[in-house]
């Protein structure tokens, strides 16, 4: 049986295969946020980006786990000059509760106004 760690490395090595697939990162040192970087899948994405060589900076409540570059939040940001890929991790954890609809509905609305804080 796999851990959740065994998950959490699975999907980031499929997400990094996604993005070198479609030349997101480039030779080039690309400057990424990631929201919710201190989750399981954002801690490993993480590592892994940065062994890669690029520079990350992390939206999080969580400062003590986050070990990069920090953002307390995106409201003290004007801009987004400078980052170059944007990676949104942060929402209603998904394992804490059943998924029922109104759970569902929770998870996608915390991911949208999330989404809409960093496109505005």
């Amino acid at each position: 049986m796999f851990s959740n760690r065994d998950a959490a490395h699975r999907r980031v090595d499929a997400l990094a295969k996604s993005v070198r697939s479609k030349k997101m990162i480039s030779r080039r040192n690309m400057h990424i946020l990631v929201t919710g970087g201190t989750g399981l899948i954002g801690r490993h994405l993480i590592l892994r980006l940065l062994l890669l060589g690029q520079q990350v900076s992390v939206v999080t409540r969580d400062v003590a786990a986050a070990r990069v570059a920090l953002w307390s939040g995106l409201a003290q940001q004007q801009n987004l000059d400078g980052i170059d890929a944007v990676i949104n991790l942060a929402g209603e954890p998904i394992a804490d509760k059943r998924w029922t609809e109104q759970q569902k509905q929770r998870l996608c609305e915390s991911r949208w106004q999330i989404t809409e804080c960093i496109a505005d």
